[in-house]
Formats: structure tokens, C-alpha cells, sequence
């Protein structure tokens, strides 16, 4: 396996790390009683942000991989 391979490989694996990550989050939402809506911003923002970030962060080492 060369570099850029291999750079591609940790872009993936960053990828989907932010993706499990909002998915534990929502299915911890599901898993208790509804709350307010002024409880669920931190959650639902922290659930986006982890995806748009590390979709971001992989988006630029596929860049340096040259996939």
C-alpha cells in the first residue's frame, strides 16, 4: 500500500467515525422521553457538527490522497 492509499484509508475511517458518532447521539435522543426543545439544541448541533467536521476533515486528506 502506497501513502496515498493509506491517506485515503484514515479519510474514510474519519468519515465514518462522524457519522456513528451522530447516530449514538440520535439514538440516545430516542431513547429517552422527548425533552424541551431548548434540550435537544446541544445534541442535534453536536450530532451536525460531527458529521459536517469530519466529512470536512476527510474531504481534504481524499484531496491529498488523489482519489
Amino acid at each position: 500500500m502506497n501513502i496515498s492509499r493509506g491517506v485515503f484509508r484514515i479519510a474514510q475511517v474519519i468519515k465514518w467515525a462522524g457519522r456513528i458518532i451522530a447516530f449514538a447521539v440520535f439514538l440516545a435522543l430516542i431513547s429517552h422521553p422527548l425533552p424541551s426543545k431548548d434540550e435537544l439544541i446541544f445534541p442535534v448541533g453536536l450530532a451536525i457538527g460531527s458529521v459536517i467536521v469530519t466529512g470536512f476533515i476527510a474531504w481534504i486528506l481524499e484531496g491529498f490522497s488523489g482519489e
